[in-house]
């Protein structure tokens, strides 16, 4: 098992619910969301935004426990455009895996309400056996799905589609969530780790850069991670 392992955007930290989906690929339809089993236990694999607590239940509120989980047969990618931003997505590759977090929903109208929210995705189902739970355990009769990427293949993000340092500190944060509470030395660093496509083209939204604590709490801890793990990349991130 792998443990070494927040202008123009501004506006972007309230709509990452709603301006993605209606953006890209916002034909996406039913013929990409098999209908769930009614007698199962339904709950979904978050590996962006859904990874972090304050995004997730803007959504669905009421749900159950958040287990980190590790995810095989799928890659996590930079490789969704929407408005001025390129977000991430999933992928099926048999030979790739990403640690993540699922929940449990309480009713199939919460997963119509996330259908909702990520609109501009498919939604796969994940069989048991390429989840391995990290903490806990999660019922028999558990269906699993993750949105996954609907176009074959992934956009590149490009100098009108940057990855944005505030979309960034969302996915990371919930990443440090999950390593906090689960004392899983390591966590956050296969976050990074484990997605792809990390680019030059990469912007500092976030507000007040020089202070960022105040908008971000963990803006010092996710810097450390970001240097140590991207050397190579982070020195092109400019400031927007």
């Amino acid at each position: 098992m792998m443990w070494k392992f927040k202008s123009v955007f501004i506006s972007s930290l309230f709509l990452f619910s709603s301006l993605l989906p209606e953006q890209v690929n916002a034909q996406a339809t039913d013929s990409c969301r098999p209908e769930p089993n009614p007698e199962a236990t339904q709950y979904i694999v978050g590996y962006g935004s859904l990874m972090e607590k304050e995004s997730r239940t803007r959504t669905t509120s009421n749900i159950g426990e958040v287990k980190p989980v590790m995810v095989s047969g799928f890659q996590r990618v930079w490789g969704i455009q929407g408005g001025p931003a390129t977000y991430l997505a999933a992928i099926p590759k048999p030979e790739a895996n990403f640690n993540a977090v699922t929940y449990r929903l309480n009713s199939l109208e919460q997963l119509e309400a996330t259908d909702r929210r990520e609109r501009g995705y498919c939604r796969d189902q994940v069989p048991k056996e390429q989840l391995e739970i990290l903490a806990g355990s999660v019922p028999e009769n558990a269906q699993f799905w993750i949105y996954t990427l609907k176009q074959q293949k992934p956009d590149q993000p490009d100098y009108n589609h940057p990855i944005v340092q505030s979309y960034v500190d969302l996915f990371i944060s919930g990443c440090l969530e999950q390593q906090k509470k689960f004392d899983l030395e390591g966590f956050a660093q296969t976050c990074i780790e484990t997605t792809k496509g990390w680019s030059p083209y990469w912007v500092n939204d976030r507000i007040y850069p020089r202070r960022p604590f105040i908008h971000e709490p963990q803006a010092f801890k996710i810097e450390q991670l970001l240097k140590e793990e991207l050397p190579k990349i982070l020195p092109y991130r400019t400031i927007e």
